[in-house]
């Protein structure tokens, strides 16, 4: 066992009290298509969490450590191929290198989507009524012919 950075030999059965402490065994992390299976369920969970609102809960920096980790597993070395790293700062002027978008577009009007609905419904329900108009047009004309 490592105590305070050395190597020290330990015998439990030696001791006399054993409820202060913790152990942890390493059993494998299993294998790259679990630990990937792993890692997309974070990464699903993150898109939950942020399409539900709870942007609080999930931030820049956790999205990206989670994509790291599936090219880590995939076998890439350099995330950065891919992803932006939002904590990455320019040494020369201590300034974030990937700022985030400045003003985000605010959500559009409740009212009027409701207003653009209605009016796509109305819409298509003119052009239905007005194509079922046409054919009984055609039926009637072929009645009387």
């Amino acid at each position: 066992m490592r105590l305070r950075n050395a190597w020290v030999n330990v015998d439990p059965r030696n001791w006399k009290t054993r409820d202060d402490m913790t152990i942890n065994v390493g059993l494998g992390t299993g294998g790259k298509a679990q630990q990937f299976a792993q890692t997309m369920a974070i990464g699903n969970v993150q898109k939950e969490l942020l399409s539900a609102g709870k942007a609080g809960l999930v931030g820049d920096l956790q999205l990206y450590n989670t994509a790291s980790e599936l090219t880590r597993i995939m076998g890439h070395k350099n995330p950065n191929q891919f992803f932006n790293d939002p904590s990455a700062i320019n040494p020369q002027t201590g300034q974030l290198l990937n700022r985030p978008p400045s003003s985000p577009t605010p959500p559009p009007d409740p009212k009027l989507l409701s207003a653009q609905a209605r009016a796509q419904i109305d819409a298509a329900t003119s052009a239905h009524q007005a194509q079922l108009a046409s054919r009984r047009r055609r039926a009637i004309l072929s009645i009387c012919r």
